[in-house]
This record gives structure tokens, sequence and C-alpha cells, in this order.
């Protein structure tokens, strides 16, 4: 086996008499694949009272590469709009030559604030001959 760099090569036979044969056929070794970079999540927009998720968005997102996330998340829009549950994750983009980039820090995505319980109203006191207002307990 031979190991080249990138490069156009050929090649010869000499056998032990010291005759040397015709050049091999031209090979071609190509360059090497482009590894991505290890992806970027912009900043989480972390769940609220009202939604159980936090988005972020992929920085630099491709459409033609894959990005594959651990855990998985809920989905990825068209623009690279992650929307995820609680938790901490990290992902890896493949390139459309297959190479897969080094993992990116890691996401956190908080847990849904609490809403509080519906108030519950006391006994109402109202208004009298002398007293304009009311009140309750």
């Amino acid at each position: 086996m031979v190991t080249a760099n990138a490069g156009d090569y050929s090649f010869t036979v000499t056998n032990a008499a010291g005759c040397i044969s015709p050049a091999s056929e031209n090979l071609e070794v190509n360059e090497q694949l482009n590894t991505p970079a290890a992806p970027v999540a912009g900043t989480v927009t972390q769940p609220t009272c009202d939604s159980a998720t936090g988005t972020f968005q992929i920085v630099d997102y491709d459409a033609n590469s894959d990005y594959d996330f651990t855990p998985s998340v809920v989905s990825i829009s068209d623009s690279g709009l992650v929307t995820a549950n609680a938790g901490n994750y990290s992902f890896t983009v493949t390139n459309e030559a297959g190479c897969i980039s080094p993992a990116s820090e890691n996401i956190k995505v908080n847990e849904q604030l609490d809403t509080p319980a519906a108030p519950v109203a006391g006994e109402v006191t109202q208004p009298t001959c002398t007293t304009a207002t009311g009140s309750s307990k």
C-alpha cells in the first residue's frame, strides 16, 4: 500500500535484473474532504408560563446539511429554528460530503415556569350606607 498526498501520480516497477516497466496510468488523489466546524446555537429563548418548549436558531444553518441532536428535539424549521423540550442538548452537522463535525457546545433548555393557580376570592363584604367600598378576605 502506498500513502500519498493530493496530486497526480504514476509509477514504474524495476525488477531484480534492473529492467524498468513502462509508467502506469495516471493516478489522481483528491484533496481531503472538508470536515465542518462544530455547529453553534444562538441564544435560547427559554420556556415561559404559557409555553413548555424553548427555541434557538442554528447559526449559519445550511439546509443541505443534516443536523443530529442528542437527545432528539421537537422540531427544526426550514430556516434552522430549533424547538426543544426542557433538557441539555448537543448536536453535530453532517455536510453533503458525509463528513461529521465535532459536537456543539451544550445547550440548556430550562423547565417551563410554574403558572400560579387561579386565586380564590373570600367572602365579600358589600358597601353599606356609611361605607362606600366593599371588601374581600
